[in-house]
């Protein structure tokens, strides 16, 4: 059984698997983000919620 694709594909035990594609600098910069955003998200999130409301009684 012989299969070319550019896929970079091979034969486990009859079947056919490919491999995952090669991480690139934009998945790491996406990750990297995600994590920075949650990191400064998260504690900006909880402050605003748990902010004391001063009644003034205006």
């Amino acid at each position: 059984m012989s299969i070319e694709n550019v896929t970079d594909t091979i034969l486990v035990g009859g079947e056919v698997a490919a491999h995952p594609p090669e991480p690139i600098f934009s998945d790491y910069l996406e990750m990297t983000t995600l994590v920075l955003m949650f990191i400064i998200g998260a504690p900006l999130n909880l402050a605003a919620y748990t902010q004391v409301v001063v009644d003034y009684g205006f």
